[in-house]
């Protein structure tokens, strides 16, 4: 039996490794082939721009991948099984057809493990590489410490609660100018920060100004419904990287306790943190959807009719996961419930169809 399994385990892990390199070489060459005018166009060489075009399947097509690798990885090794009529010997000899599932859905919750691992380094680091790449942001990235986004430029700090790059907005934002002796000379807090193309404007700002020449001076408070910012910093399109979707779990767990101490909306980024969790386990569900429809070759003799169907379920896993995504931040209770209810909908029935496979 210990030979068996590490036959059908080499055989998981042949295929996918071989399909995972397959589908990341047809996106790279999709997306060259639609971004073709743009790399002869590349001011920086055509090296650099094919350069983000990796960086950007890293950053958005990787972690789908991987489930999609896993899918078929375990369809074709327990099908092609089915099919060459090794699942009927084993049977022959008592072994049971969810023994020899055991290992390829063990290696499944192993490569569960390495896709988290894979979306919290290269993942994230792709994604905030390439937003930088699309946003022309130049000079330091932000930082994230004590729950919100930190970026220095010149005599100008700023602090910034979150960032939509689809609006060009910022939101809680507070502004530090500096002298050039790094003294403070004002604070700015606003409620939202609006980007424009050389400037920041500013809504609902509370402007602080302080004398440096006499730190025991008050400093002169004034109100103002709408601003710009007039800075030697202007409108620094780093600021729009002060997205919680760039954080690791870790820090992302962080920013919504901070900002749920605040009295912050944190339905957005629970959402989020709950579907970057869900993300890694879909790896493991998925090759536990196909595993059934593959072994049901063995009755069926058909490859083609048994992909199909596990293809049709894997398209409405996807569905339902992002109809759950547009869902969760309606409210703190779906933010968890929607992803993980989902993920627990297909495992049950993944697990149901696994039990009445005929042994």
């Amino acid at each position: 039996m210990r030979i068996l399994s590490r036959y059908l385990l080499a055989r998981f892990l042949s295929w996918f490794a071989i399909i995972l390199v397959v589908l990341l070489g047809g996106v790279l060459i999709a997306e060259m082939l639609l971004h073709l005018d743009d790399l002869s166009r590349a001011a920086d060489g055509v090296g650099e721009a094919v350069r983000f075009l990796v960086v950007k399947v890293c950053a958005y097509y990787l972690p789908s991948l991987l489930s999609m690798a896993a899918f078929i990885a375990a369809f074709m090794s327990m099908g092609l099984a089915a099919r060459w009529l090794e699942v009927t010997a084993a049977k022959a000899g008592g072994v049971s057809p969810l023994r020899l599932a055991v290992p390829v859905l063990t290696a499944a919750a192993a490569l569960s493990l390495v896709a988290l691992i894979v979306n919290e380094t290269i993942v994230i680091r792709s994604e905030r590489a390439w937003r930088r790449h699309e946003s022309g942001a130049s000079g330091d990235e932000m930082e994230f410490r004590r729950g919100s986004f930190w970026h220095h430029t010149g005599n100008t700090i700023f602090n910034v609660g979150d960032a939509d790059a689809a609006t060009r907005t910022i939101h809680n934002v507070t502004i530090f100018q500096l002298d050039d002796e790094g003294r403070l000379l004002s604070r700015i807090d606003a409620t939202v920060g609006k980007m424009l193309d050389a400037e920041l404007e500013l809504f609902d700002a509370t402007v602080r100004r302080f004398q440096p020449q006499s730190p025991l001076e008050p400093p002169a408070r004034q109100w103002q419904q709408r601003m710009r910012l007039e800075t030697d910093a202007r409108a620094d399109p780093t600021l729009l990287e002060a997205d919680p979707a760039t954080l690791s779990l870790a820090n992302l767990a962080g920013y919504i306790g901070e900002r749920a101490e605040r009295g912050g909306d944190v339905a957005r980024p629970r959402a989020l943190f709950h579907k970057r969790l869900t993300e890694p386990v879909s790896v493991f569900l998925l090759a536990l959807l196909a595993v059934p429809f593959a072994l049901r070759v063995e009755t069926t003799r058909s490859l083609a009719v048994q992909a199909l169907g596990g293809v049709v379920l894997m398209l409405a896993f996807w569905f339902a996961r992002g109809g759950g995504v547009v869902i969760a931040p309606s409210g703190a209770l779906a933010a968890a419930a929607a992803p993980w209810g989902v993920v627990a909908l297909f495992a049950s029935f993944g697990a149901f169809r696994l039990a009445r496979v005929p042994r």
